[in-house]
């Protein structure tokens, strides 16, 4: 079951109500809990706050939450650090971990070794015994990078996330497969980071070196505010002379001009396809590992490559 179809069953049995154009929301009826009542627990990286960014983990989380409340349950929001120092999990908890990077699956895996029931977002490239629902990071990224060789472009770079990311790892895979089906060898590849300082720095760098990129794609949107501004700070502009493309699709990204040309993360699906799976798992019953499409969201970012900037070879 996807995300959208486990919403729209909820929907059906009453249990959320689509407002339009507002969204959707927890039904206003009262509706009975059948069985026990669960806390789900939600554990995230750092000290529990959103601090990776300030878009990718709020909807996420509101997904879950949304989800869980609409059956009744309780849900709580946790760090790793503070689930772990203040033992503030308990074996009746469901608990779902949001993977970054393998300090975290390995404490997912230890939950798992000590009888906890859990469930993840997100998953090791190394391989997970915790079962899970995944963005399909690679093939957004993969999809992103076959745009912009559609276009024409054959020098592209890539701005790499934080090291050690999952996500990072995974949109780099997907950029390096594309060039590769494409019989190219891989642009310019630099950055430790996701936020606009990253993308600013790595991109005047490209921009500056003797044979810069026509196009650049970025591991988050917001990295690829920060190339724009680069483009525009070398006497250039975005798409005419660098398109530019993002990842995320951040509610930041079309109000930018030009609307930056990104790939869609389906944060708040995620959130809720992760519940819908751990209320089966509540119930004792078999659960799935979803991939949820990553898709490209074209805006004015993006553009045929100059004939000049073909360059051979």
């Amino acid at each position: 079951m996807t995300a959208r179809q486990a919403v729209s069953s909820l929907v059906a049995d009453g249990v959320l109500e689509r407002i339009g154009r507002k969204g959707t929301f927890v039904s206003s009826k009262k509706r009975a809990v059948e069985g026990k009542r669960y806390r789900f627990v939600l554990l995230i990286e750092g000290d529990g706050k959103p601090s990776l960014d300030p878009y990718y983990l709020p909807p996420l989380i509101e997904g879950f939450e949304q989800c869980i409340r609409a059956y009744g349950h309780d849900f709580a929001l946790y760090g790793y650090r503070s689930a772990i120092l203040d033992r503030l999990l308990s074996k009746n908890d469901m608990i779902c971990c949001v993977l970054f990077a393998e300090a975290e699956v390995l404490y997912s895996h230890l939950l798992l070794d000590g009888k906890y029931r859990v469930y993840a977002i997100n998953r090791s490239a190394a391989g997970s015994r915790v079962p899970f629902v995944m963005p399909d990071n690679e093939g957004g990224a993969l999809a992103a990078t076959e745009h912009l060789l559609s276009l024409g472009h054959r020098r592209i770079g890539f701005i790499r996330g934080i090291p050690g990311n999952i996500d990072a790892a995974e949109r780099r895979q997907g950029y390096l497969r594309a060039m590769a089906n494409f019989g190219l060898p891989p642009g310019p590849e630099d950055g430790d980071h996701f936020v606009e300082a990253c993308g600013h720095e790595v991109a005047a760098r490209m921009i500056a070196s003797h044979n810069p990129p026509t196009a650049i794609l970025c591991a988050s949107d917001l990295s690829a505010i920060g190339a724009m501004k680069a483009v525009v700070e070398a006497g250039l502009s975005v798409p005419a002379d660098i398109s530019v493309m993002g990842f995320g699709d951040f509610p930041v990204s079309s109000f930018l001009h030009p609307g930056l040309s990104t790939v869609r993360l389906p944060l708040a699906d995620l959130g809720a396809a992760a519940a819908t799976e751990m209320l089966r798992l509540a119930a004792n019953e078999p659960v799935e590992q979803p991939v949820l499409p990553c898709e490209l969201v074209l805006r004015e970012t993006t553009a045929r490559v100059r004939q000049a900037a073909v360059r051979v070879g």
